[in-house]
């Protein structure tokens, strides 16, 4: 993260990790490259995404739950 900092608040009880991914709830927001290569990489893993190359953000947006169950959104500046 460079000179940044990521802090996760970890919390007794987690979310269900089957949950259905919904880009509403809270979640955290990373910006990737390469979005179509993260995808194939993700999606290689066998992770769940949901996408949306074209969404009204303006940007390419997918969304991923975390092994704790938190909601994951990577976007990118283009695709």
């Amino acid at each position: 993260m460079g000179d940044a900092q990521i802090h996760l608040i970890v919390y007794p009880e987690k979310a269900p990790k089957d949950r259905k991914i919904d880009p509403k709830n809270a979640h955290l927001a990373l910006r990737v490259t390469d979005f179509h290569e993260t995808a194939r990489r993700l999606e290689a893993e066998g992770i769940k995404l949901v996408k949306s190359p074209n969404s009204i953000t303006g940007w390419p947006q997918m969304y991923c739950i975390d092994p704790d169950g938190n909601v994951i959104e990577l976007n990118a500046a283009s695709l």
